[in-house]
């Protein structure tokens, strides 16, 4: 009988192992899929403003608040990022449990280490929340910023049409 239960728990180490493994790997993913998110926001942010800078003979008063899709698309992507940083989180508390569960020694295992302090440089992950966090408010500021200046130009030569065909 306890040849069969220290083969259980074995399978069990071994099975745990392979979670550790995995969930190492969905973190590198869910972080690959974050800073190609950063790239397609900014690419397809200025290529839709590239668009309206050269399309502007096509805008009418009524179609004002299409200036508004990228500002929109940046709050979407940013959703994103948040709902990623959190399920990291979630793995990174599943890990700890992990590390835990194997008896790493104190101030071992990377999420142990982490969560006691580590070094300034090892908790490059939460600079990187920080700067991810600025990167989204900016573009979403210049994208606001744009979207008013587009507006009030889009306005201004309605009102300059308008005045010619009523002069």
């Amino acid at each position: 009988m306890s040849d069969d239960i220290s083969k259980q728990l074995a399978e069990t180490k071994d099975f745990l192992k392979e979670e550790q493994k995995q969930r190492r790997q969905d973190i590198e993913v869910i972080a690959a899929s974050c800073e190609a998110d950063q790239r397609n926001i900014l690419l397809i942010s200025g290529a839709i403003w590239s668009w309206f800078a050269t399309n502007t003979d096509k805008f009418y008063a009524e179609y004002k608040y299409i200036v508004l899709v990228p500002a929109g698309l940046t709050v979407l992507f940013f959703i994103r990022w948040v709902f990623n940083h959190y399920t990291i989180k979630n793995i990174a508390r599943y890990t700890k449990k992990l590390e835990t569960l194997f008896e790493v020694p104190d101030g071992y295992g990377w999420e142990s280490y982490l969560s006691e302090g580590g070094s300034a440089a090892d908790r490059s992950r939460d600079y990187r929340a920080i700067m991810t966090m600025f990167f989204f408010g900016v573009l979403l500021m210049a994208n606001l910023l744009l979207a008013y200046l587009f507006w009030n130009s889009l306005l201004s030569n309605v009102k300059h049409l308008t005045s010619v065909h009523d002069g």
